[in-house]
């Protein structure tokens, strides 16, 4: 047993999903492997039916980059299994101004003259408009 003194682990932004791990890793292996990349500051093992898979958290971009671009689709070992690992980014492709794909569902703004909003621009300091009979406030 002993008490699971875990160090210091610090979340960053730089994210990756490690998949296809052998079943036996655990997350001090899985962090040994990816400190191949750079500054691992957290990392994790989750079952995933037959397999696990991991996150890990890079100190900086670079290391994440060079992990998915290194440490994808190479051998991960511990001492009672060795399988092929993936390794991808965590987010799911958020961000960076999207790519392919594009326009079914273009945005209809036709709906916008319906609005009622109410015309400023002409005297702003009488808070109370007369002939607007304080304005049905709807669900």
């Amino acid at each position: 047993g002993g008490g699971g003194k875990r160090g210091p682990s610090r979340r960053t932004e730089y994210q990756v999903v490690i998949e296809n791990l052998p079943p036996s890793a655990s997350w001090q292996d899985l962090k040994d492997h990816m400190r191949k990349a750079g500054e691992v500051t957290y990392a994790e093992v989750f079952k995933n039916g037959e397999n696990m898979r991991g996150e890990v958290d890079f100190g900086s971009r670079d290391d994440m980059d060079y992990a998915i671009n290194k440490l994808d689709d190479t051998e991960f070992r511990n001492p009672f299994a060795t399988s092929i690992i993936r390794v991808s980014e965590a987010r799911g492709g958020g961000g960076g101004g999207g790519g392919k794909g594009g326009g079914t569902g273009a945005r209809r703004d036709f709906s916008r003259s319906r609005s009622r909003s109410p015309v400023r621009g002409k005297d702003r300091n009488d808070s109370r408009s007369p002939g607007r009979g304080g304005g049905g406030g709807g669900g």
